[in-house]
């Protein structure tokens, strides 16, 4: 069996986010089951806008209609402190063992996947996959290369839209209807 991980803040997800799921879909249709990953805290941020259950419920309003058999797996979301890619791993592995697991990693990331903790044992289990992100579409790695649609999309930008009281355009509308519904991501001054 073939499980794919995809791992993140999605802190929202968005458009950029469901294009690498449709991609991988259409070019892995053979895979079992890919588990979207929101984490806790990663070992590069500080903080998250969202907390577990807004996070939890934010990505099941992602996932609809999208492609593929996509499971939200909320051990990350559990824990307390930062979450390694490499603790999820073998987290799966001991739940899947004897399985071939992806790993879909940006290419922003790919340069400096080597740093990651326990990179060499994550390396051993995985095989990595790269999905395209914009500004690092042209990153040199060895790996597998996911070609799925760039857009200008970005986490970061959209919160920063929200909170200008903007309407970002790479949202769905259940999960930009989410957002309004409950005032997520607006600064005390933002118009409604």
């Amino acid at each position: 069996m073939k499980l794919a991980i995809f791992g993140g803040s999605f802190d929202p997800p968005h458009q950029g986010h469901a294009k690498i799921i449709e991609t991988f879909w259409q070019l892995y249709p053979k895979t079992s089951k890919l588990y979207f990953i929101p984490n806790r805290i990663s070992p590069f941020k500080t903080e998250k806008a969202l907390n577990a259950s807004q996070t939890l419920e934010i990505c099941q309003l992602f996932l609809q209609g999208l492609p593929g058999y996509n499971e939200i797996w909320q051990g990350e979301l559990q824990k307390t402190g930062k979450s390694y890619t490499i603790d999820t791993v073998e987290e799966l592995q001991k739940k899947h063992p004897n399985n071939t697991f992806y790993l879909l990693i940006g290419s922003d990331n790919a340069q400096s996947i080597h740093t990651w903790k326990d990179f060499a044992r994550i390396q051993e289990v995985c095989e990595i996959i790269v999905f395209r992100r914009p500004g690092s579409l042209d990153a040199i790695h060895s790996y597998k290369t996911l070609t799925n649609p760039v857009l200008d999309a970005s986490s970061s930008e959209i919160r920063r839209q929200l909170q200008q009281g903007e309407k970002p355009q790479y949202l769905s509308s259940q999960v930009y209807q989410y957002i309004l519904n409950r005032g997520l991501y607006a600064t005390t001054d933002s118009p409604r």
